[in-house]
């Protein structure tokens, strides 16, 4: 059996970013790989002409996808991996018909954001940043409303890949964990180790610190309000790995 043609349509400065030395040589040796030496991102045409005779795809953030121009273009693609996270996009009428696996990277990056975002909980509930700040002007004593995971309640808004990662995180650390989605049940919830709260409004006021992350959709947009706001504790900490749609930006200032 010939070996698989792989074709990697990422341009090589966001390649730099995505692939160590090593991950390069372990993808040359699963088959006979094409990569783009173009420093921008290719045109739909020239990623035609690159993958015409591949089986599998690659490309991230920005890059062509498997649209209908360039699966026409590309007739022996069975697997389309997208280096970055969602790929919702990507389906559509186009691809009836068609033997074609498209696979995302969205986990690995989870894993990744999930832990930013229990580094962020701790230092904001630690009070770090305004400690460090008070502390340039002199010896200062610690913040009165310094409190550890241990003794906090954490809101999480979405059972996503994120979300779901940092329940997981939280865990060891004993905090009581708060989950709104509506698409979980209460025993979902119970499952992975949080309560589950049918109410954001709830959530927002039981909450030492809410953290955001869920997908943006038009159900999501401005997800986070006024009242919500309203409702958190003057001194909770709000911490958004989701896009910045999900939030009005004006209720938060």
């Amino acid at each position: 059996m010939s070996p698989a043609r792989i074709g990697v349509v990422i341009p090589t400065a966001l390649r730099a970013q995505l692939f160590a030395p090593a991950d390069i040589s372990r993808l040359n040796e699963l088959g006979a790989v094409s990569w783009t030496d173009a420093a921008e991102h290719l045109s739909v045409e020239e990623a035609i002409e690159l993958l015409a005779e591949c089986s599998i795809g690659l490309g991230s953030w920005g890059t062509p996808g498997p649209d209908a121009q360039l699966l026409e273009g590309c007739p022996h693609l069975r697997l389309w991996v997208h280096a970055a996270g969602s790929v919702k996009r990507m389906f559509g009428p186009h691809l009836e018909g068609r033997n074609l696996v498209i696979a995302s990277c969205a986990p690995a990056i989870a894993e990744d954001v999930a832990e930013i975002t229990l580094a962020q909980l701790i230092i904001g509930l630690k009070r770090t940043l305004e400690n460090a700040a008070a502390n340039r002007t002199g010896p200062t004593p610690k913040p009165t409303n310094s409190r550890t995971l241990a003794s906090a309640t954490v809101g999480v808004i979405g059972a996503s890949h994120v979300g779901r990662r940092v329940i997981r995180n939280l865990l060891p650390f004993g905090p009581r964990i708060l989950l709104y989605d509506p698409f979980t049940s209460a025993e979902q919830a119970g499952e992975i180790g949080a309560e589950h709260v049918a109410d954001l409004l709830e959530l927002c006021a039981r909450s030492d610190a809410v953290t955001l992350h869920t997908p943006a959709l038009p159900a999501t947009q401005k997800l986070l309000g006024n009242a919500h706001f309203q409702a958190m504790r003057d001194d909770a900490v709000f911490v958004n790995t989701a896009r910045g749609m999900c939030v009005d930006e004006a209720a938060l200032i």
